[in-house]
């Protein structure tokens, strides 16, 4: 009988040591898509956004790379990579505008051990120079 027992214990922690380990994300409060508006391409400052995302796995989240669709994005994060379970993970993207005016579309694929890998996300807007801006601001109509 105390053979038994040591065999089904033995079982047990087997079963436990090779249960599958997940890991999801989530963003948290946020959408994967960012309408950042009209950019000043004469403007110092980098226009971006930040999404926070949350590993809602039982296992290390691990970032693998991150691709971005152009030179005029920049992906600001964590160098570690790696995220325990419950815990969250900044990801910040800068545009720096690329010289054409006009709309812009840009992808954001981030790739790492978590189901769906990539997570993809999107920045759009429209640059424009300062001159439109402030005519834009100037011509428009504003509703109660």
């Amino acid at each position: 009988m105390k053979k038994c027992k040591n065999y089904l214990v033995l079982l047990m922690l087997l079963f436990a040591c090779c249960a599958e380990q997940q890991t999801k994300i989530e963003l948290v409060s946020s959408d994967s898509n960012c309408n950042l508006g009209e950019i000043n391409v004469n403007s110092p400052t980098l226009s971006g956004k930040e999404w926070l995302i949350k590993n809602t796995g039982n296992a290390q989240l691990r970032i693998d790379s991150v691709e971005l669709s152009c030179e005029c994005l920049t992906a600001v994060y964590d160098s570690v990579n790696t995220v325990r379970p419950n815990d969250y993970f900044p990801f910040r993207v800068l545009v720096k505008p690329d010289g054409a005016l006009g709309d812009f579309y840009r992808e954001i694929r981030i790739y790492g051990n978590f189901e769906n890998s990539p997570l993809e996300l999107t920045v759009e807007g429209i640059f424009v120079k300062e001159e439109q801006a402030e005519e834009k601001c100037d011509d428009s109509i504003h509703a109660d």
